[in-house]
């Protein structure tokens, strides 16, 4: 049963899943800003959670972590669909406006809130906020998921 699916602005990549995500973030980290207009949201999701029909362009750099990062985009219409951390190998990055529903999925976590914007606020879904990458914290929080989602 497919519980999520999106794609990008043409149609030409799609992807589904049968799970929710691990974790909803916001980023506020300038490269995140640079390359999205905006913070970023995202959702996290085990890679072999989220099935991808179609080959995607790719872009490295260096996250606000410092970790080396890769953008997964359509190569028609550039649509931002998904990062991949070597921090957090294994996962995969959605970007939340990539989701059909994706008014479906507020953010939990909110990083690099060390470069918020001052006038921007939430409407108390936030229970986690990290000034800097919070690598560890995140990851110990998609861990305690992670094993609710098997009990």
């Amino acid at each position: 049963m497919i519980k999520h699916q999106g794609g990008c602005h043409c149609g030409q990549v799609k992807f589904r899943t049968d799970y929710d995500p691990l974790l909803v973030t916001q980023c506020h980290c300038q490269r995140c800003r640079r390359l999205s207009g905006t913070m970023t949201f995202y959702t996290i999701f085990g890679d072999d959670e989220v099935l991808f029909e179609r080959k995607m362009g790719q872009y490295d750099f260096l996250g606000g972590s410092g970790m080396p990062m890769r953008l997964f985009f359509c190569q028609q219409c550039s649509t931002k669909l998904y990062y991949a951390a070597d921090v957090f190998e294994g996962f995969k990055l959605i970007v939340t406006g990539s989701f059909d529903n994706s008014s479906d999925f507020e953010p939990q976590a909110e990083v690099f809130t060390n470069n918020k914007m001052s006038w921007l606020r939430d409407n108390g879904c936030i229970q986690h906020r990290f000034p800097e990458a919070g690598l560890y914290d995140r990851l110990q929080i998609m861990i305690d998921n992670l094993e609710k989602r098997s009990a």
